[in-house]
Protein backbone atom coordinates (compact mmCIF):
# COMPACT_ATOMS: atom_id res chain seq x y z
CA UNK A 1 0.00 0.00 0.00
CA UNK A 2 1.00 3.34 -0.66
CA UNK A 3 1.07 6.33 1.85
CA UNK A 4 -0.10 9.46 1.28
CA UNK A 5 3.91 10.70 2.18
CA UNK A 6 4.99 8.72 -0.45
CA UNK A 7 1.92 9.27 -2.93
CA UNK A 8 2.87 13.04 -2.23
CA UNK A 9 6.58 12.16 -3.62
CA UNK A 10 4.92 10.22 -6.71
CA UNK A 11 2.68 13.49 -7.33
CA UNK A 12 5.74 15.94 -6.63
CA UNK A 13 7.84 13.84 -9.15
CA UNK A 14 5.04 13.86 -11.93
CA UNK A 15 4.62 18.05 -11.50
CA UNK A 16 8.15 18.17 -12.25
CA UNK A 17 8.55 15.78 -15.04
CA UNK A 18 5.65 17.65 -16.58
CA UNK A 19 7.63 20.93 -16.67
CA UNK A 20 10.57 19.50 -17.50
CA UNK A 21 8.27 17.72 -20.78
CA UNK A 22 7.27 21.22 -21.70
CA UNK A 23 10.92 23.00 -21.31
CA UNK A 24 12.27 20.16 -23.23
CA UNK A 25 9.32 21.23 -26.51
CA UNK A 26 10.37 24.81 -26.38
CA UNK A 27 13.89 24.06 -26.48
CA UNK A 28 13.59 21.83 -28.94
CA UNK A 29 11.42 23.97 -31.09
CA UNK A 30 13.48 26.87 -30.41
CA UNK A 31 16.44 24.58 -31.19
CA UNK A 32 14.81 23.90 -34.74
CA UNK A 33 13.97 27.38 -35.19
CA UNK A 34 17.85 28.62 -34.88
CA UNK A 35 19.29 25.43 -37.15
CA UNK A 36 16.74 26.16 -39.89
CA UNK A 37 17.50 29.98 -39.81
CA UNK A 38 21.45 29.19 -39.89
CA UNK A 39 21.25 26.76 -42.93
CA UNK A 40 18.66 28.70 -44.31
CA UNK A 41 21.57 31.73 -44.47
CA UNK A 42 24.65 29.45 -44.92
CA UNK A 43 22.20 28.15 -48.24
CA UNK A 44 22.84 31.23 -49.99
CA UNK A 45 26.62 31.21 -49.63
CA UNK A 46 29.01 28.84 -51.75
CA UNK A 47 29.92 25.44 -50.38
CA UNK A 48 33.34 26.19 -49.48
CA UNK A 49 32.73 29.09 -46.85
CA UNK A 50 29.62 27.42 -46.15
CA UNK A 51 31.60 24.07 -44.88
CA UNK A 52 33.04 24.86 -41.29
CA UNK A 53 29.59 26.54 -40.52
CA UNK A 54 28.24 22.96 -41.44
CA UNK A 55 31.02 21.12 -39.37
CA UNK A 56 30.11 23.72 -36.20
CA UNK A 57 26.47 22.99 -36.50
CA UNK A 58 26.89 19.03 -36.41
CA UNK A 59 29.19 19.20 -33.76
CA UNK A 60 26.23 21.08 -31.94
CA UNK A 61 22.68 19.54 -33.09
CA UNK A 62 22.67 15.70 -32.19
CA UNK A 63 22.23 13.51 -35.83
CA UNK A 64 18.80 12.68 -36.40
CA UNK A 65 17.76 9.07 -35.12
CA UNK A 66 16.14 6.20 -37.23
CA UNK A 67 13.00 6.92 -34.72
CA UNK A 68 13.46 10.83 -35.34
CA UNK A 69 13.33 10.44 -38.99
CA UNK A 70 10.36 7.73 -39.33
CA UNK A 71 8.26 9.82 -36.99
CA UNK A 72 9.30 13.20 -38.90
CA UNK A 73 8.18 11.53 -42.24
CA UNK A 74 5.04 10.26 -40.67
CA UNK A 75 4.62 13.31 -39.43
CA UNK A 76 5.13 15.80 -42.49
CA UNK A 77 3.13 13.36 -44.77
CA UNK A 78 -0.72 14.11 -45.30
CA UNK A 79 -1.91 10.48 -45.67
CA UNK A 80 -1.29 7.24 -43.88
CA UNK A 81 1.91 5.18 -44.91
CA UNK A 82 3.18 1.79 -44.91
CA UNK A 83 6.77 0.08 -43.67
CA UNK A 84 7.98 -0.23 -47.22
CA UNK A 85 6.70 3.61 -48.32
CA UNK A 86 8.58 4.96 -45.34
CA UNK A 87 11.55 2.82 -46.20
CA UNK A 88 11.60 4.51 -49.81
CA UNK A 89 11.25 7.86 -48.60
CA UNK A 90 13.74 7.66 -46.03
CA UNK A 91 16.65 8.16 -48.12
CA UNK A 92 15.00 11.14 -49.89
CA UNK A 93 14.73 12.43 -46.44
CA UNK A 94 18.40 12.52 -46.00
CA UNK A 95 18.17 9.53 -43.43
CA UNK A 96 20.99 6.87 -44.46
CA UNK A 97 19.85 2.63 -44.21
CA UNK A 98 23.03 1.55 -45.32
CA UNK A 99 24.16 1.01 -41.35
CA UNK A 100 20.98 -1.15 -41.17
CA UNK A 101 21.12 -4.75 -41.87
CA UNK A 102 17.12 -5.20 -41.93
CA UNK A 103 15.53 -1.28 -41.90
CA UNK A 104 12.25 -2.81 -42.40
CA UNK A 105 12.48 -5.03 -39.34
CA UNK A 106 13.69 -1.95 -37.41
CA UNK A 107 10.66 0.56 -39.21
CA UNK A 108 8.53 -1.76 -38.06
CA UNK A 109 9.43 -2.09 -34.37
CA UNK A 110 9.61 1.61 -34.74
CA UNK A 111 6.08 1.94 -35.64
CA UNK A 112 4.81 -0.35 -33.22
CA UNK A 113 6.28 1.36 -30.65
CA UNK A 114 4.62 4.96 -32.01
CA UNK A 115 1.48 3.41 -32.19
CA UNK A 116 1.69 2.14 -28.04
CA UNK A 117 3.14 5.50 -27.10
CA UNK A 118 0.31 7.38 -29.32
CA UNK A 119 1.93 9.22 -31.63
CA UNK A 120 0.73 6.90 -34.93
CA UNK A 121 -2.27 5.04 -35.52
CA UNK A 122 -3.10 1.97 -37.52
CA UNK A 123 -5.28 2.57 -40.56
CA UNK A 124 -5.47 0.40 -43.72
CA UNK A 125 -4.40 1.14 -47.03
CA UNK A 126 -6.15 -0.96 -49.52
CA UNK A 127 -5.40 -4.47 -48.04
CA UNK A 128 -2.57 -3.05 -46.38
CA UNK A 129 -1.78 -2.05 -42.78
CA UNK A 130 -0.20 1.41 -42.74
CA UNK A 131 0.24 4.53 -40.05
CA UNK A 132 -0.64 7.65 -39.94
CA UNK A 133 0.13 10.49 -37.41
CA UNK A 134 -1.72 11.57 -33.88
CA UNK A 135 0.21 14.31 -32.81
CA UNK A 136 2.42 16.97 -33.83
CA UNK A 137 0.69 20.16 -35.97
CA UNK A 138 -1.95 19.35 -37.92
CA UNK A 139 -1.72 18.39 -41.90
CA UNK A 140 -2.46 19.77 -44.10
CA UNK A 141 -2.55 23.46 -42.94
CA UNK A 142 -4.61 25.67 -45.04
CA UNK A 143 -3.48 29.50 -45.88
CA UNK A 144 -5.36 31.24 -42.83
CA UNK A 145 -4.34 28.50 -39.67
CA UNK A 146 -2.42 30.54 -37.54
CA UNK A 147 0.57 28.09 -37.51
CA UNK A 148 0.52 28.33 -41.52
CA UNK A 149 3.75 30.16 -41.63
CA UNK A 150 5.39 27.82 -39.09
CA UNK A 151 5.42 25.14 -42.05
CA UNK A 152 8.75 24.55 -43.57
CA UNK A 153 9.45 23.75 -47.14
CA UNK A 154 10.96 20.94 -48.47
CA UNK A 155 14.59 21.94 -48.64
CA UNK A 156 14.42 23.23 -45.37
CA UNK A 157 14.76 26.77 -46.27
CA UNK A 158 12.09 28.71 -44.29
CA UNK A 159 12.69 29.94 -41.02
CA UNK A 160 9.60 30.23 -38.94
CA UNK A 161 8.15 32.99 -36.86
CA UNK A 162 8.30 32.53 -33.64
CA UNK A 163 5.03 31.15 -32.25
CA UNK A 164 2.46 33.39 -30.45
CA UNK A 165 0.94 31.57 -27.19
CA UNK A 166 -2.87 31.68 -28.80
CA UNK A 167 -0.76 29.97 -31.77
CA UNK A 168 0.24 27.38 -29.65
CA UNK A 169 -2.67 26.60 -27.57
CA UNK A 170 -4.24 24.50 -29.69
CA UNK A 171 -1.56 21.78 -30.89
CA UNK A 172 -2.57 18.58 -29.85
CA UNK A 173 -0.73 15.95 -28.16
CA UNK A 174 -0.41 12.16 -26.91
CA UNK A 175 -1.55 12.75 -23.47
CA UNK A 176 -4.95 14.29 -25.02
CA UNK A 177 -5.06 17.59 -23.96
CA UNK A 178 -4.03 20.82 -26.21
CA UNK A 179 -0.26 22.04 -25.61
CA UNK A 180 -1.86 25.47 -24.23
CA UNK A 181 -3.19 23.62 -21.58
CA UNK A 182 0.15 21.34 -21.38
CA UNK A 183 1.52 25.12 -21.06
CA UNK A 184 -0.39 26.49 -17.91
CA UNK A 185 1.28 26.15 -14.63
CA UNK A 186 -0.81 24.81 -12.23
CA UNK A 187 -2.33 26.80 -9.14
CA UNK A 188 -0.29 26.31 -6.06
CA UNK A 189 -2.84 25.03 -3.20
CA UNK A 190 -2.62 27.20 -0.10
Amino acid sequence: MISDSEKKVIEKYFSDLRDLSHARILIDYKMNRVETGIRAILALSNDEEVMPYLERLDDIVRPEGFTDAVRRLLRSSNEALTPVELRAKLPDAGFSLTDYSNPLASIHTILKRLVKTGEARIVLKGDKTAYLRTVGLPAPIGPNHPLHKLRVNPRGRTVPPPPEVDALADIPNRFGTSLGEMLKRPEKKK
